[in-house]
């Protein structure tokens, strides 16, 4: 005699679970720590969930195997009110339950389990392409942004004005090394395009944090001092060097020009740029104070610190000059 196909709905401990179910069978019933060991022999159609069975998971899991078929029926609002967290998801309700029915679906088919939920929204590409043939793409941090000129007076710009080409930014205030080379490598970049890249200091990190990418003066004291200790690690310094072999990998196999371009960046990774062929570090004027170099601009913009709108021209001739010799 053949083995009754068993159906079992999973979901949460509200009436909704029970009404899905029975309205697929009416002879469906509650698996509960009571009698799940019965379920492993009898029934057709059953529905339960983790608040209804023992808290040991490999009980819950070899109850969800013996099952042919699992119905995922997640509630309107979980009976936790909390949501799946990202980083340790299984730390809800929803999270634990998704992640043991994603386990069985290796082993059962499982309805209705649908984790795209969760969208890298945090991050997103911050410019699109302009064309669909060849065009520029200028990416860094404030500088490259144009903090402190109009959008028209920034150098990139002025340099796709000079050659006729579109552009597109993907520039951010306070931006790092990695935040830019992640956007180089999401954007839509084709072969032929050219990618500019405003260099930075390797002593930058960008987090996520509540659902979007701060630097470090936006977080709080104590994330403050956590990213701080993190500045100036080796292994923040070879976050930054990677990436930049990556973007410098991924433009070589996608037949993309890439200038390096440095305009901030620090005394650190300078060595290991200045041995590529494709770096080209713009000549600023440096003071110094208390044992520390800074960038003399010829002018400045309108916040009175980053460079104005005749520094930009200067550095729309630089790069102008820097294309021609790649």
């Amino acid at each position: 005699m053949s083995k009754n196909q068993v159906t079992l709905f999973v979901g949460d401990t509200d009436d909704s679970l029970g009404v899905a179910t029975t309205s697929h069978s009416r002879d469906a019933y509650l698996i509960t720590q009571d009698n799940y060991k019965d379920f492993l022999i009898a029934p057709t159609t059953a529905y339960t969930s983790l608040g209804d069975l023992p808290k040991d998971l490999e009980i819950v899991y070899n109850v969800l195997m013996s099952a042919d078929t699992i119905v995922y029926v997640p509630p309107q609002s979980w009976s936790d009110n909390a949501t799946v967290d990202p980083v340790s998801s299984v730390s809800s309700i929803q999270g634990l339950t998704e992640a043991v029915l994603l386990q069985v679906s290796s082993f059962r088919p499982v309805e209705n389990l649908n984790l795209c939920y969760f969208e890298p929204t945090a991050n997103p590409v911050v410019d699109s392409r302009k064309t669909q043939d060849q065009q520029l793409w200028f990416a860094g941090c404030s500088v490259t942004d144009g903090t402190g000129v109009d959008s028209q007076q920034r150098y990139g710009q002025l340099v796709a004005d000079s050659l006729g080409i579109p552009c597109s930014f993907l520039t951010l205030e306070g931006s790092s090394i990695a935040w830019a080379a992640d956007q180089i490598l999401r954007a839509d970049i084709n072969e032929n395009d050219t990618v500019v890249w405003g260099i930075t200091s390797t002593e930058r990190i960008n987090f996520v944090h509540n659902g979007r990418v701060v630097n470090i003066g936006g977080l709080d004291s104590q994330r403050r001092k956590a990213a701080l200790d993190l500045l100036f690690d080796e292994n923040t310094f070879y976050t930054h060097v990677y990436a930049i072999e990556q973007v410098i990998n991924y433009c070589k196999k996608h037949k993309v020009k890439l200038l390096l371009l440095g305009l901030l960046t620090g005394n650190s990774i300078l060595r290991y740029l200045k041995s590529k062929s494709n770096y080209f570090h713009f000549p600023h004027k440096l003071k110094f104070s208390k044992g520390l170099d800074y960038i003399e601009y010829v002018d400045l913009g309108s916040d009175n610190q980053h460079p104005g709108i005749e520094q930009h021209k200067q550095y729309k001739d630089f790069v102008l000059t820097s294309l021609s010799k790649l």
